[in-house]
């Protein structure tokens, strides 16, 4: 695991490569050491160092700066910019080096924690696939037909963990505007009326993970767009069943009923029981630290 210092003071006036981040390997200690710049602003220039994504085996850091001086006929003019790098298990890689699976984790957490300058880093491959590969059906092995959606998994909602998914905020008759959960109980989800053309119902999933009818989704569910301890947006991988029918431009699908199977998480599809199996582990191994938190 790659350990993250802030100690490298940012110089008055520096070029764009002295603000890259200089990962040492401590052979003592056998870790790898990442340091980054730490923020600094003045009037005439400013760097900024941003850890997005840090995990055990993945580290994104976003690197934004700018210049301030005068320009032709003694205007004032600004110039900028910003760069991505990553590092996986200690290495570092470029993305087009990365796979769509840690990709993913990039750009899902470049929707929740980056500041609102920040450029994405890049694509998934997946995107340079034919224009009709977010149109393809993907079946499971008894050929039942497989969705994808995000989730946002609630902890301590109710007795048990459970997963919920949410509508857009609807306008009521009597003017109020709403904000309708929906709670999938036993990791199941039933709509209230059969899919058909003359209705809008049924349980919205898109049909490939990467598709663009999901990226909207995935930073929806908290007002200030980062979750909690007791709440995290996941994609699940889904198996509909029913009435089953094609809307979305033909990226999705509306059906009848649908399971939950697996869901995304630290960068690899899971089964669902054994992702709450994780959680429960985690929440134990995390109430201690609290303990000893409030007693410090």
């Amino acid at each position: 695991m790659i350990i993250i210092e802030e100690e490298i003071d940012v110089p008055d006036y520096f070029r764009r490569g002295e603000l890259e981040p200089v990962l040492i390997c401590d052979v003592a200690s056998r870790r790898e050491i990442l340091h980054i710049y730490k923020s600094s602003e003045t009037s005439e220039s400013g760097a900024s160092s941003h850890i997005i994504l840090k995990s055990e085996d993945l580290v994104s850091i976003l690197v934004g700066y700018y210049f301030s001086g005068l320009g032709r006929k003694a205007r004032a003019k600004t110039r900028g910019g910003q760069f991505w790098r990553h590092y996986k298990n200690g290495i570092r890689l470029e993305w087009r080096e990365i796979p769509d699976e840690d990709r993913l984790r990039i750009l899902e957490a470049c929707d929740l924690f980056a500041p609102p300058w920040a450029k994405a880093p890049g694509k998934l491959a997946a995107d340079r696939h034919k224009p009709r590969h977010h149109e393809r059906v993907e079946y499971d092995s008894a050929g039942a037909i497989v969705g994808y959606k995000y989730l946002t998994f609630c902890y301590k909602l109710l007795e048990e963990p459970v997963f919920r998914s949410q509508w857009s905020p609807m306008k009521f008759e009597d003017g109020k505007t709403q904000t309708v959960n929906i709670i999938w109980r036993d990791n199941f989800l039933e709509a209230d009326q059969i899919p058909s053309e003359d209705n809008t119902n049924g349980i919205y999933a898109a049909k490939t993970f990467d598709s663009p009818i999901l990226a909207k989704y995935s930073g929806r569910a908290f007002k200030d767009g980062k979750p909690d301890r007791y709440h995290s947006i996941k994609l699940v991988r889904l198996l509909l069943s029913g009435t089953v029918l094609e809307p979305e431009r033909g990226f999705g699908y509306r059906a009848e009923r649908a399971d939950i199977i697996q869901v995304f998480d630290s960068g690899r599809w899971v089964e669902v029981k054994e992702f709450i199996k994780n959680e429960y582990r985690r929440e134990e191994e995390q109430s201690p630290q609290d303990t000893e938190a409030d007693q410090g």
